[in-house]
């Protein structure tokens, strides 16, 4: 890897999100809602922005591949954990997003070793993961939504995990069969 690659603008931008997942941590666990909602409104945006001048500049680098989505990741993941401090269902989320996450990261590996590689989230990742940012921020910003609300916007960013778990598994079981 270059050095300049790790220092092009779009990744400056994914570290910027590593940072903001602290961020928010912090901020949840301050009470500050709408701040930390805020927060992840911001990575959101620096998400968006990346992906845009990666591919508008040509500055779409292969260590841009890796920590893009382990940003996201990360980010994901401190929404999570905070929110099981407020709504148990959120362990249910929080141990399935671990579980696709983890089986992901298995099939990147051997796809990988076998000279294969799944080029960038597929359009079920995508859906699943603006439905997540969706619904957590709206758990996050609206404080005090009754807790069937809650539960319901919970289950179905659940569904939608699980959809695209069952999607990521059918289509890495297809790439390696090959």
């Amino acid at each position: 890897m270059m050095r300049k690659d790790m220092f092009a603008l779009p990744n400056l931008l994914c570290y910027l999100r590593f940072v903001l997942a602290g961020v928010f941590l912090y901020l949840y666990m301050q009470e500050a809602y709408g701040y930390s909602a805020l927060v992840i409104a911001l990575g959101g945006i620096t998400d968006f922005l990346d992906g845009q001048i990666a591919r508008r500049y040509h500055m779409i680098t292969e260590w841009g591949k890796i920590i893009d989505p382990l940003a996201d990741k990360v980010m994901q993941l401190a929404i999570a954990i905070a929110l099981t401090s407020r709504y148990s269902l959120m362990f249910v989320l929080l141990g399935l997003f671990v579980m696709k996450e983890a089986f992901q990261g298995v099939c990147c590996l051997i796809s990988l070793k076998k000279g294969r590689k799944l080029d960038g989230a597929l359009w079920f990742g995508k859906v699943s993961t603006a439905l997540f940012y969706v619904v957590m921020v709206l758990l996050i910003a609206i404080a005090d939504l009754p807790l069937w609300l809650a539960n319901g916007c919970i289950w179905i960013s659940m569904l939608m995990l699980a959809y695209a778990f069952l999607m990521y598994a059918i289509t890495f079981y297809r790439m390696l069969s090959k």
